[in-house]
């Protein structure tokens, strides 16, 4: 995921259930990242992200319930965890 030129993200379910991933600014060497803590998503969970302004980016994954979660950032805000459906 790119949300500016020289960003790039990657992100993926972690072993424990964690969405994960990994980032990198140009020339800068890239960075791990744990984004939640264990046992949010299922192991089986497709994981998608979406940016909607150079600002703003969105990851979604399947809990295990079923239902959809979610972080996201605005700009240099940290990034937030929200619930979907």
């Amino acid at each position: 995921m790119s949300h500016s030129p020289n960003h790039m993200e990657v992100f993926w379910v972690g072993p424990s259930g964690s969405i994960e991933g990994a980032y990198h600014n140009g020339s800068d060497p890239w960075q791990r990242h744990h984004y939640t803590e264990a046992g949010v998503a299922s192991p089986t969970s497709a994981i998608t992200s979406v940016s909607h302004s150079p600002n703003h980016m969105e990851v979604l994954w399947t809990m295990l319930d079923g239902s959809v979660d979610g972080i996201y950032h605005n700009g240099s805000d940290p990034w937030q965890r929200h619930h979907y459906a």
